[in-house]
This record gives C-alpha cells, structure tokens and sequence, in this order.
C-alpha cells in the first residue's frame, strides 16, 4: 500500500493536473466521473467552473487531493499527486456523500483508492462528526464497487435508470458506511 497524505485542492496548482489525464476521458468516462456536471468534451474552463463551487460552506464541500507521503517529495512542487474526491453536503451529525473521486490512470491498481477514502472517512467521521457517509457508483463500474466495499461501504440498493447517457439509462448502486461500522473496522497501521 503506498502511503499518501490528503490535502485540500489548490485550484492554482492542481487544475492542470487534472485537466492533464481527465481530457482523455471518453464522453462516457467523463460522465462516470463528473456526472451531468461536466460535458465532454472536457475544457480547462469547466474544470475552473467547478472548482469555483468547492471548498465552500453552503452546502459544506471540501475537495481533496491525495499525493505521496515522502520525505523526498516534501517541497510542494515536486509532490506526486495521485487522486482527487470530493466530500460533499456536509451536515453535522448527518450525513455526507463521496462525489467524483479519481486516481490518476498511472496510479490505478496500487491501493490508492481504498487508502485515500479511509483518510476521507476519517475527516468525516471524526473532524465532521458524520454518522453516515454514501456515494453512488455505476453498477458496471466493478474496480469502483470494489474499491469501495474494501474501505468498508455497503451496497444498500440498486437505483435503476439514474443517468441518460444520451443513448441508454445506467443504473447505480447506492453505497454507504454509518460510523459505528467504520469504528469496529481493522484498519492498517499508519
């Protein structure tokens, strides 16, 4: 497992990141991402666009990015960026969703995501005092449902027909992990 540290998104610096792997996307890959709120094909301005809606209070959004934790790659300018969530709707005591979570395509395969999202869970469990958190993933997108089941979310539900894609409905799993559950888990040391 690689170990990686959350920081929030730095719009000035990390943009070109993203817009650097996320402007390869398909129409369809980009809608797995982003939803209905980026159109393809993706530009820096819609990624600008959106980031102007992060990191803010009503509804409470904060954006991260995870990168490498390395005593080599401590200056900021030579951190390895590896992914990219999004915790959203944040409401003491409630409830949260995980949105348009990313790792970069070199980077897939290695860990990160479960890694990342159990740093997540612990923001939002401890520093937002959730006592739920879910997301939804397309049913087709099994390295997602995976890597969500390993950070300890539930598949609650099949929401069928969720997104036109322009051609044909997909349906979504709603996924989600109540405090408790998250508590009791084994973790890995840190």
């Amino acid at each position: 497992m690689t170990q990686l540290r959350l920081r929030p998104l730095n719009p000035a610096r990390d943009l070109d990141w993203m817009y650097s792997f996320l402007k390869n996307e398909s129409p369809d890959g980009l809608r797995q991402w982003a939803g209905n709120t980026l159109r393809h094909p993706l530009t820096p301005a819609q990624l600008a666009a959106h980031a102007k809606r992060l990191n803010v209070k009503v509804p409470l959004r904060r954006a991260y990015i995870a990168v490498a934790r390395s005593a080599r790659q401590a200056a900021k300018e030579n951190e390895i960026r590896l992914a990219y969530a999004e915790l959203y709707n944040i409401t003491e005591r409630g409830s949260a969703f995980i949105t348009r979570m990313v790792v970069h395509p070199d980077y897939r395969g290695q860990g990160i995501g479960p890694e990342m999202l159990g740093q997540i869970l612990q923001q939002g469990f401890e520093k937002y005092r959730l006592h739920r958190i879910e997301l939804n993933v397309y049913d087709f997108n099994t390295a997602g449902v995976r890597c969500y089941e390993k950070a300890g979310f539930r598949k609650e539900g099949l929401m069928r027909g969720t997104t036109f894609t322009g051609r044909d409905y997909w349906n979504a799993y709603r996924m989600a992990i109540l405090e408790d559950e998250w508590r009791g888990r084994p973790r890995d040391p840190a």
